[in-house]
């Protein structure tokens, strides 16, 4: 699983109707047919259910989506600098995160992320590698500033937190 087929799993599902969803996504239909069909292979569940011309969520797809959209994440204070930055790496890729804190220290961000609450949106900095904390480097940025997704590393991680860790890195890791 990607970060392309997690990003047109949620844009289908908020769109409910394949053509609204293309259109968005800026991707031909069978190449989002076949995105949503090699996820649902890959899970092992089918997420849609064809309804008319619409689709729905199946009840696997609605825990899917409430999995993904509810990740606790930490972000800096609107206040901080790195914010804006990090706010529009968010919605260039149409990434709405549940914010559950919001810091204006460095250290206290990988802090709390240290501390398993959360998982953080953060610059490279040296601080960082002093913390009992994963980096995994945001590929597809455009922006001159080199970001990291972190999380706790000596943790065992649910099947849908690894996909969303693929989803951001946008291939595959192996587990």
């Amino acid at each position: 699983m990607n970060l392309y087929q997690l990003r047109y799993f949620v844009t289908l599902a908020k769109e409910e109707h394949y053509t609204k969803a293309t259109a968005k996504s800026h991707i031909t239909q069978p190449s989002l047919t076949h995105a949503i069909h090699l996820m649902e292979d890959e899970i092992g569940l089918s997420l849609f259910e064809r309804k008319g011309r619409n689709v729905i969520l199946t009840k696997y797809g609605h825990l899917f989506l409430k999995e993904i959209e509810n990740l606790p994440f930490i972000t800096f204070t609107k206040s901080s600098g790195i914010r804006s930055m990090i706010d529009h790496i968010l919605e260039k890729k149409n990434i709405h995160p549940c914010i559950s804190m919001e810091i204006e220290e460095d250290e206290v961000v990988g802090g709390f992320v240290g501390h398993d609450l959360g998982i953080a949106i953060v610059p490279d900095m040296a601080v960082y590698d002093l913390l009992p904390i994963k980096k995994i480097k945001i590929k597809d940025l455009e922006d001159q500033q080199t970001f990291y997704m972190t999380y706790l590393k000596e943790n065992e991680k649910s099947k849908a937190f690894k996909q969303f860790i693929d989803y951001v890195v946008g291939e595959k890791n192996d587990w």
